[in-house]
């Protein structure tokens, strides 16, 4: 898998979101955590931060553990579904905060900001998902649909 996909391609919007390729290299976490910043029209503040955090843990994992070539997808329907695709089919490990381990913490921003999340071993790879909720303010003023994402995020 990893010898098909292309490094570095433009980004293809897909409805609401995007897929971009990209090299295993660390320029690509700010460069995929800048694409996830680009939905700030398409979703409240807070989620934002959480689709933007997913990403940037997703793709170091790429970089450092896969070290291959890898395909970031984020879509927008009534979740927000974010997933790496590289061609490493070692699993994911989610270590412990108390393992001590100067790194490693990742996958635990992860499921803090995800409502589920998994991986699926594909012939040459794997994909590493997350899906996250998109807070139910419809209807709300934005300035108050705001306080109400800090209020609950402060909460949490």
């Amino acid at each position: 898998m990893s010898s098909t996909l292309e490094t570095d391609s433009a980004p293809v919007v897909v409805g609401v979101g995007f897929r971009q390729r990209f090299a295993p290299h660390p320029a690509a976490v700010g460069r995929a955590r800048r694409l996830a910043r680009g939905l700030h029209g398409e979703l409240p503040p807070l989620s934002v931060l959480d689709v933007e955090l997913v990403v940037s843990e997703l793709v170091t994992n790429a970089v450092v553990h896969a070290a291959t070539p890898f395909l970031v997808r984020v879509v927008v329907a009534r979740t927000i579904h974010v997933d790496v695709t590289d061609g490493s089919g070692a699993p994911p490990v989610r270590l412990p905060a108390t393992s001590g381990h100067p790194g490693g913490g990742g996958l635990g921003v992860v499921e803090a900001c995800a409502c589920r999340w998994g991986f699926e071993e594909l012939v040459g790879g794997k994909v590493v998902w997350a899906e996250l909720s998109i807070p139910a303010l419809a209807g709300v003023p934005r300035s108050q649909a705001e306080s109400a994402q800090t209020t609950n995020f402060a909460l949490a």
